[in-house]
């Protein structure tokens, strides 16, 4: 029973979860007190706005484990549930219920907040997580992205807990929400591509056409410092051009030390990187990295009241 939780990937839920608590209260609430506007969602409904984007989540991660048996048998067995643990009848029960549950929700949230907007976009998600889970996640570059896509979702989705946050794309908590949600995306991004390369030998034997199958080594690393390098001119130029006013001495001393010198340090250890080892340590690196972006957005939230004044 207790692997039916395991399939949920339920720290990862967690993580989502508390990362919308933490974006919404930290960054929404103050742009709603600084512009005196009646928040559109009470606390109820913000619980069940969290919920959905949860169960969306858990059920991409248990599609991706009935479509994916064969290939995670090849590079992690150990992790392997459908088809042995769990039943494929049971695994598809479940991701039904979920999904079910995560309409239910949607249309109930949507009429509460008269909101249609809300109502559309969890049947896309869901639709795009499958066919993700069962065509697009071997296929170039293309699974990858909307990967790091939804990576970003879980933080430009607050866009819409607030009609005003969209139209007010000056105001510094707008500016954060995008900002973060972009580093998400470029680092979510690098992730997969080592993620490609650490699975390689799997993603071959099941005739996979991801970039690290597809492309020599050197050109996926290219690939990998391409991202990279727009990721550190990203963090520059959020810092001194985009939203200089939310940097103090403490913020800016923590993005050279927590976010580009160990930017820097991914590159060399990714040069040096040849193996499934090699590019499991980088891939756990980049994991704590996007830990690293999270603390930094919590920083620079302390400071979006003095910034919106």
């Amino acid at each position: 029973m207790f692997d039916y939780v395991k399939i949920l990937r339920p720290l990862n839920l967690i993580i989502i979860a508390s990362t919308q608590v933490l974006m919404y209260f930290l960054i929404v609430i103050p742009f709603i007190k600084s512009n005196n506007l009646p928040p559109l969602l009470d606390q109820f409904q913000i619980i069940l706005f969290i919920m959905v984007t949860v169960l969306i989540a858990a059920g991409g991660n248990i599609i991706n484990d009935i479509f994916d048996v064969e290939l995670d048998l090849i590079n992690k067995p150990e992790h392997t549930y459908v088809g042995y643990t769990i039943s494929r009848k049971g695994a598809w029960i479940l991701y039904a219920f979920l999904t079910a549950v995560g309409g239910i929700i949607t249309i109930y949230l949507g009429y509460l907040v008269e909101k249609q907007s809300l109502m559309w976009i969890y049947p896309l998600a869901v639709i795009l997580l499958f066919f993700y889970s069962s065509h697009l996640k071997y296929t170039f570059l293309i699974g990858n992205i909307i990967v790091a896509f939804f990576t970003a979702f879980v933080i430009w989705i607050l866009l819409l807990s607030h009609d005003a946050l969209l139209l007010q794309p000056h105001h510094p908590s707008v500016k954060l929400l995008i900002a973060f949600g972009s580093f998400s995306f470029l680092a979510n991004l690098m992730r997969e591509i080592v993620k490609d390369l650490e699975d390689k030998e799997g993603d071959l034997q099941v005739g996979a056409k991801t970039l690290g199958v597809s492309m020599p080594l050197k050109n996926v690393k290219n690939y990998i410092f391409s991202i990279a390098f727009l990721l550190f001119s990203g963090l520059i130029w959020s810092s001194q051009f985009y939203m200089p006013e939310l940097y103090d001495f403490r913020t800016s001393i923590f993005i050279w030390v927590f976010l580009i010198a160990p930017l820097v340090l991914m590159m060399l250890k990714l040069s040096k990187a040849s193996d499934k080892k090699g590019f499991g340590a980088v891939s756990r690196f980049l994991k704590m990295y996007m830990l690293a972006g999270l603390i930094l957005c919590i920083l620079l939230s302390e400071n979006i009241a003095n910034a919106a004044q």
